[in-house]
């Protein structure tokens, strides 16, 4: 039976305050505040996805503690799981990352690609100043405060298609101050200081933004987001898109190193000018983007009404604004794998 509005989690937990919140598609976990911060999970074990140690199938009916983290000492900060995969990570205060859950192809990000770690693991080779972690279905994403990314696992990593099994810097965002990222089922996008986005990865149902199916092998910045931000002017990377003027310069390099333009036409900007994207939170094949306005816009697959554009379309192919109730803005905006949350409102249940 669904459930199309919030109901609250019955559990023997002593009174704990909830501080952060994440749910996937078969487990859920919170982590409670202080004095005594705790993380909780409850919901499939099937890959060892709820942290308890083991691999079993069936689930945990109730919310239990996830010993793991806390025998290690550290403070948790957030918790992450995807809403397409079966696999979780947690930020410690201290800048650590820990994953668990479903390991093929690389996802948790520990080198040996296809095991599963039915507790939580530090994920080595991150930076020790990260202060955003993100997964989806095959991949992981995790944002320092200098503003770098880094990935592991195969699909919207922006690797070339070419799988890592540990985090790795991701190229095409040389030059840019990254402030945001999220991660849908095999896709990812990250917003900048300036308020411009850039989606990666699988196009198939127009998630990117980009106006096509296009797969896209790195960054490439949403133009018909772009509202009033000034694009950088230097190329993203020796492989990638620009912008120069009035017109997108695509820029490559062929075996001599050589700089090689080609002009294409602009994409036509969608958002008004002078509006810049604050948020942005990707689904299973469908994302969200929060102006700084209040303003939120969606693109992607629409079958279950996840656009918020009234069942008109299957697809939608280019950023559309979702019509909230007159006079309200959003604050946030969460996705799923075929539901939209916006803070204060249920927009649609599906799960």
């Amino acid at each position: 039976m669904f459930r199309s509005l919030p109901r609250l989690v019955g559990t023997s937990v002593p009174a704990l305050a909830v501080v952060g919140a994440a749910a996937a598609c078969h487990h859920a976990k919170s982590a409670a505040a202080e004095p005594q911060r705790e993380s909780y999970s409850w919901g499939s074990t099937t890959f060892g996805e709820t942290g308890h140690g083991h691999e079993l199938i069936g689930g945990v009916g109730l919310p239990a503690p996830i010993d793991a983290l806390r025998a290690s000492g550290k403070r948790v900060r957030t918790l992450v799981s995807s809403g397409t995969s079966c696999m979780s990570a947690a930020l410690t205060e201290e800048g650590d990352v820990f994953s668990w859950g479903c390991g093929q192809n690389g996802r948790l990000g520990h080198g040996d690609s296809n095991a599963n770690s039915p507790a939580p693991r530090h994920i080595e080779g991150l930076p020790d100043n990260v202060a955003q972690v993100a997964v989806g279905e095959f991949h992981g994403l995790a944002l320092t405060t200098t503003g770098q990314v880094y990935s592991w696992g195969t699909r919207g990593i922006g690797h070339d298609n070419k799988p890592k099994g540990k985090p790795a810097l991701v190229p095409g965002l040389a030059g840019v101050r990254i402030v945001h990222i999220t991660a849908g089922r095999e896709h990812s996008v990250a917003v900048d200081d300036r308020g411009a986005a850039y989606a990666w990865g699988a196009g198939s149902s127009y998630a990117l933004g980009h106006g096509d199916k296009a797969e896209q092998k790195r960054p490439l910045q949403i133009m018909a987001l772009a509202g009033a931000c000034v694009p950088a002017s230097c190329t993203l990377s020796s492989e990638g898109f620009g912008f120069d003027g009035p017109q997108a310069v695509a820029r490559t390099r062929d075996a001599s190193c050589s700089l090689l333009r080609v002009m294409l036409p602009a994409p036509a900007a969608v958002v008004p000018a002078g509006k810049r994207v604050a948020f942005a939170a990707a689904g299973r094949e469908h994302t969200l983007f929060l102006l700084e306005d209040g303003s939120v816009w969606a693109v992607g697959t629409d079958s279950y009404g996840q656009c918020g554009q009234g069942l008109a379309t299957p697809y939608v192919k280019a950023p559309q604004r979702v019509p909230l109730p007159a006079g309200k803005k959003a604050v946030m905006v969460y996705a799923g794998e075929f539901c939209v949350l916006q803070k204060g409102a249920w927009r649609r249940s599906g799960v």
